[in-house]
């Protein structure tokens, strides 16, 4: 058996330049990619809250307004209070669970 085959066996490697020029490529790899995940989690986090924030006051602004505007009644309960109320506590649970994370 020659020496790198029992080096290799055995678990250790010869250390060499190329094996420098490998990792100091996946290093900058490794950077590279690191740099793009922060800046497109900070892009999409920014629309993810926009989002959120504009759905919340969609919500909130339906559920107020089928309350407002609902006419539907059975004997002297209006049936809109049940949907303009459920409106409104979903939108402030999400407004709640965004401001707690």
């Amino acid at each position: 058996m020659s020496t790198q085959e029992t080096d290799q066996t055995s678990g250790s490697v010869t250390w060499d330049p190329n094996i420098d020029l490998l990792l100091a490529g996946w290093c900058d790899n490794a950077k590279c990619f690191e740099w793009m995940h922060t800046e497109a989690h900070s892009i999409f986090e920014s629309r993810a809250k926009q989002y959120m924030i504009t759905m919340n006051c969609l919500t909130a602004v339906a559920g107020l307004s089928n309350i407002i505007a609902g006419g539907t009644q059975i004997g002297t309960f209006q049936v809109s209070w049940i949907f303009g109320g459920l409106s409104i506590l979903v939108s402030t649970l999400n407004i709640i669970q965004d401001k707690l994370g």
